[in-house]
Order: C-alpha cells, then structure tokens, then sequence
C-alpha cells in the first residue's frame, strides 16, 4: 500500500510539475507520500476501533426513552406477575441464559414498581424532557464523558502502535523514497 500511495504522489508531482526536477519537489513528493500513509492508516484505525466498540447512541435520553417505552408496554397494569416477566426477559438477555420468573426476589419486583416503573412511565409519557433527565442524571452523563475520553487516549495509544508496526515504517520509507526518485 504504501508503495501504491508512493508511485500515485510521485507520479502525480512529476506531471503536475512539469519540467521541474530536482531534490526540492522529490522531498516535497516524500512528505506528502508519507502524510498519506499516515492519514490511510489514521482512517483504518479509526473504522477498526468503531467496528469494535460499541455503537453509543448520541444521547442517553433517546436510548432511556426507548427503554421506557419497552418497559412500559411489557408492565401495562404494573402486576407483580408482568414485572417478574419483564425482569426475567432482561436479565435472560443480559445474562445470555434463561431466567425463570418465579426465581426473582420479591424485593426486586418491590424496587422496580417503587423506582423504576414510575420513572419509565414519566419517561415514556414525556413528563421528563430532556432538559430535565439531563439534570437529575448530570453525574451519569459526566461519567460516560470521562469514559468517552478515556477510550480516545486508549485509540491513539493504539493508533501509534499500529503506526510503529515494522510493516508500516518499512511501507513510510518505501512509499516516501519511491516518491522521491519518481521526481528526482
């Protein structure tokens, strides 16, 4: 690849400047050979570290709104028995085993009808806006910042790995010297 980018750059400063040979427009031709590369490899990363993280949705609220409007249409009465069912769905889901309903503790069916089903219904029926789930949930929110942040200092540690790799200093140097001779 980087010999492919090497043989476009120079092959494109050798016709787009004419006549003009020398070691100016081969240095010139290197360093954009390189910048390439490293910009390829920069956007290969890139879709690499978002084909395997996970896919965040740009707001918290819009996902919690789903959720609670999920929730809601699974506990339409608010029962014991729909919340067992929902719970165990769940967690069958979460846990990728079965959960049996009847298993769940009363305690956890209390605290969902206490918390939890009141806060998706208000959810579900817009009686929280955004604004508002912002406010109460404002330690939440700074925590997945200070996360996002976090796997973006682990990408470019693992972007400049990727860029120290032997293959692709060979290729750099590769690309960049075929660059120059093509305009030298």
């Amino acid at each position: 690849m980087g010999l492919a980018v090497g043989f476009l750059v120079g092959l494109g400063a050798r016709v787009l400047g004419g006549e003009q040979e020398g070691p100016e427009l081969g240095y010139i031709a290197g360093a954009l050979a390189v910048a390439g590369i490293l910009g390829a490899q920069y956007f290969v990363a890139r879709s690499w570290w978002t084909e395997i993280g996970s896919s965040k949705p740009t707001s918290n609220y819009e996902a919690k709104v789903a959720e609670a409007q999920k929730a809601v249409a699974a506990v339409p009465t608010g029962s014991d028995q729909e919340i067992r069912i929902y719970l165990a769905k769940e967690m069958s889901a979460e846990e990728d085993e079965k959960v049996n309903p009847a298993d769940l503790d009363a305690n956890d069916v209390k605290q969902f009808k206490e918390t939890a089903l009141p806060e998706f219904q208000n959810l579900a029926s817009g009686k929280i806006s955004k604004a508002d789930y912002e406010k109460q949930h404002a330690a939440e929110i700074a925590q997945e910042k200070q996360d996002q942040d976090s796997e973006e200092g682990t990408f470019k540690a693992v972007f400049v790995l990727l860029l120290l790799n032997k293959v692709t200093l060979v290729s750099m140097c590769a690309g960049a010297a075929l660059a120059f001779k093509m305009c030298s």
